[in-house]
C-alpha cells in the first residue's frame, strides 16, 4: 500500500530522508522501516514508516520545544488503527471542528474520508503509531472483528466524513504485541512476511479483545441501542427501565465514559440522520422528521436549527 498522510506545517519544514534506518539511539527503532527527520521551528519530528501489500505502518516521534498546530491531508478513504504511546493529540477537522483528544495510551480505530485535518500538541515529547490496512483485507477477515466489520458498514451507509470507534487502554498485551512488530527483523523475506502479517493479526485480535469486553458494560449497550431505535419514542425513563437501573445512575455512568448524557447523543444521532437524509435522497424536511424519532414538525425544525446553524430547508 501506498502512503496516503500528508504531513503539512505552518512554518518551514526541512525534510531529510535518513540513508538507512532510524539512529540507533531511539528506542523504537524499526530495522525494516524507512526513516525520515522533518525540522520545523518547533522542534524535530522522526518518522519510521513501513509499506505493504495489505497494509502501511507509520511510527513518529515529536520532539517539541514549543507548541505545534499542524495538520495532514488523507489523500484516499481509509481506516486507521491507532496508538497514542506518549502524550495526547487534540484532532480536527479543517474548519477546526473538534474530532477527538486521543490520551496517552489508548489505540481506537478510525475511518476517515479524502480530506484535511488538523491537530494540535503542547510543548513535549510525543510518541504516535498507526496501522492502514486494506479495507477489503478486513472485510474478508470479519468474522474476526465483527466490530470493525459493523463500524466500516455504519460507515458508509452513513457516509461520514471522519468517526472513530471506542478507545481502549493500552494494557500488558497490547504494549507487549506492539513491541512485537516493532523489533521484527527482516533477514529472511519469507519468514519476515509471515511474522508481520501475524503481529498485526494479533494486535486486530486483542484490539477486538479489548472491545468485546467495553461493549460488555451497560454505556456501550445503552449506546448501540441508542444508534438502533433514535427513530422511536425514547426517554430517560424508558431506558433506565430497559436497562434495569436509576435515571441519575444511567445518566451517570454515560456521561462518565462518552461526556454526554444519553438525550444529548440521542439528539447528535437523530441530527445526523436528518441530515444524511436531507443530503443524499430527495426526501423534504417533512417527510424526514418523522424517520427520526420526532411526532412534530416544529419540534424537529427548531432542533435542527439549533444543532446546525441553519434550518432543515437549507440542508441541500
Amino acid at each position: 500500500m501506498h502512503r496516503t498522510i500528508k504531513h503539512i506545517f505552518r512554518t518551514n519544514a526541512v525534510v531529510v530522508d535518513l540513508p538507512e534506518q532510524a539512529p540507533r539511539s531511539i528506542h523504537q527503532r524499526l530495522s525494516y522501516a524507512v526513516a525520515e527527520k522533518i525540522m520545523i521551528n518547533e522542534g524535530t519530528i522522526l518518522i519510521q514508516h513501513f509499506s505493504h501489500f495489505l497494509f502501511f505502518l507509520e511510527l513518529a516521534h515529536f520532539d517539541l520545544h514549543s507548541e505545534l498546530e499542524a495538520g495532514f491531508i488523507n489523500e484516499k478513504k481509509r481506516i486507521f488503527f491507532s496508538a497514542m504511546l506518549n502524550g495526547d493529540i487534540s484532532l480536527y477537522t479543517e474548519d477546526a471542528f473538534p474530532i477527538i483528544i486521543a490520551k496517552s495510551n489508548t489505540c481506537y480505530v478510525t475511518y476517515s474520508r479524502k480530506g484535511k485535518f488538523s491537530y494540535k500538541l503542547e510543548k513535549g515529547n510525543y510518541l504516535f503509531f498507526y496501522i492502514c490496512p486494506r479495507t477489503a483485507w478486513l472485510k474478508r477477515n470479519e468474522k474476526h472483528y465483527p466490530l470493525i466489520g459493523k463500524f466500516l458498514q455504519y460507515m458508509k451507509v452513513n457516509r461520514k466524513f471522519f468517526d472513530h470507534m471506542p478507545s481502549c487502554a493500552i494494557d500488558q498485551k497490547m504494549y507487549a504485541l506492539i513491541e512485537t512488530l516493532f523489533h521484527l527483523k527482516n533477514w529472511n523475506q519469507t519468514i519476515f512476511e509471515a511474522n508481520i502479517l501475524k503481529s498485526l493479526r494479533s494486535i486486530l485480535d486483542h484490539y477486538q479483545f479489548l472491545l468485546d469486553a467495553k461493549f460488555a458494560n451497560r454505556p456501550y449497550l445503552l449506546k448501540d441501542y441508542l444508534e438502533k431505535h433514535y427513530h422511536e419514542s425514547i426517554n430517560n425513563k424508558v431506558l433506565a427501565a430497559l436497562y434495569f437501573t436509576t435515571e441519575k445512575t444511567l445518566i451517570k455512568s454515560f456521561k462518565k465514559e462518552f461526556t454526554t448524557t444519553p438525550y444529548q447523543y440521542l439528539i447528535k444521532i437523530r441530527m445526523e440522520q436528518a441530515r444524511n437524509l436531507l443530503l443524499y435522497t430527495a426526501l423534504s424536511p417533512m417527510e424526514v422528521y418523522n424517520r427520526v424519532g420526532y411526532s412534530d414538525f416544529q419540534s424537529f425544525r427548531k432542533q435542527f436549527k439549533k444543532h446546525f446553524g441553519f434550518p432543515p430547508s437549507e440542508c441541500r
